[in-house]
């Protein structure tokens, strides 16, 4: 399945990932993984879902 994202979302992405890399760039790195991993989990969830 293929994800998008609404250009607002992105941009509070990214400022997110600016602001916790400013205080670590390992609290922004553990941040974009548990995103990415949690929007694959919807992914797959939503393919397998019968509606």
């Amino acid at each position: 399945m293929r994800v998008s994202y609404h250009a607002a979302v992105q941009n509070d992405v990214n400022r997110v990932l600016r602001r916790y890399d400013q205080e670590s760039s390992r609290l922004g790195d553990e941040f974009w993984d548990e995103l990415n991993k949690r929007i694959k989990a919807k992914a797959r969830g939503r393919k397998n879902a019968k509606t």
